[in-house]
């Protein structure tokens, strides 16, 4: 279990004991601390000693180098060969290691799996029930559409909603693929599923692992202006590895990360290129809600959608 903190002093040591109470005397922490200026280290420290039989890591950052290389930097001090990966300010719920093992475990083909997670505010009390189709609703991704394999894949590519407390890959697989991409500084996560989704080894386990918690200081508030230039840079970086409309619509996307200010927002170009990528989004959401109906072709083992193949480790 790879634990990223940044100023989580607060949350910290809950986070550390709900990793254990998920996996027990046997799971392997690793905590790398990304240069915190609060009390995040005093607090890990003082955790660690009074948790002594605990397999446990710290890595201490000199200086802040932000989220993709501090996961690539957890990553490589891991010795598992499957990986989770949580923000100290989240929590894991009692299965939220084991449900994810055993769907690996049942399935060697697939590299990397996602589940949903509750929400929670600074306090601890609940704000959604699911954070997939509660929290971020309005990216349209929906849990029926992830339990049909064919369909995973599709909806990573069209609506993107995963929060970050809910990500299991093998390690091998990571290494293979490079580990995160430290040239994308918020979207590392949506580019490490669609490297994923682009082979069809990205699964989806059906339960909630996790509570991942939303307060002010959390990404969800914090990224929220860089999110759009985020997405564009990972779909500049992954759309070649696609065919059919998922391909057309990654590289409209990608479109989008040029700059485009004032009146070129009104130029018939750029109205344009944002016009098809809304309906191709809107298409795909269609498509996907009949695929995964009585009518469709989607259901267990019915197939994989026209083109191969999206938030791990998010503060």
């Amino acid at each position: 279990m790879v634990v990223l903190c940044y100023n989580h002093e607060a949350f910290v040591s809950d986070c550390l004991d709900s990793v254990v109470a998920a996996g027990g005397a046997d799971v392997e922490i690793v905590l790398v601390d990304d240069a915190s200026t609060d009390g995040s280290l005093a607090r890990i420290r003082s955790w660690r000693a009074a948790n002594p039989g605990a397999r446990f890591t710290l890595v201490a950052g000199a200086a802040n180098r932000g989220l993709p290389r501090s996961l690539n930097e957890g990553i490589g001090v891991a010795n598992g060969e499957l990986v989770a990966l949580v923000a100290a300010d989240d929590r894991l719920l009692p299965r939220g290691i084991s449900a994810r093992v055993e769907y690996m475990e049942a399935h060697p083909d697939i590299l990397g799996c996602f589940a949903d997670c509750h929400v929670i505010d600074a306090a601890g009390r609940r704000l959604f029930e699911s954070g997939i189709e509660g929290l971020f609703r309005a990216a349209g991704m929906r849990k029926r559409w992830l339990t049909s394999p064919g369909l995973v894949a599709r909806s990573v590519v069209f609506h993107w909603a995963v929060p970050g407390p809910v990500f299991m890959a093998r390690r091998s697989a990571l290494i293979a693929l490079g580990g995160y991409d430290e040239s994308v500084p918020f979207g590392e996560d949506w580019d490490m599923f669609l490297r994923l989704a682009a082979q069809r080894a990205l699964g989806f386990v059906d339960q909630c692992v996790a509570e991942y918690r939303v307060h002010g200081a959390s990404a969800t508030f914090l990224r929220q202006r860089d999110v759009r230039a985020s997405l564009a840079h990972a779909a500049t970086q992954r759309w070649a590895s696609f065919e059919g409309l998922e391909r057309v619509y990654l590289r409209l996307l990608a479109k989008q990360a040029r700059p485009c200010r004032g009146l070129a927002r009104l130029a018939p170009g750029h109205l344009f290129r944002a016009f098809l990528t809304r309906s191709l989004r809107l298409w795909g959401q269609m498509n996907l809600a009949w695929r995964s109906s009585p009518h469709g072709v989607s259901g267990a083992g019915s197939g994989t959608p026209e083109s191969g193949l999206g938030k791990g480790g998010q503060w």
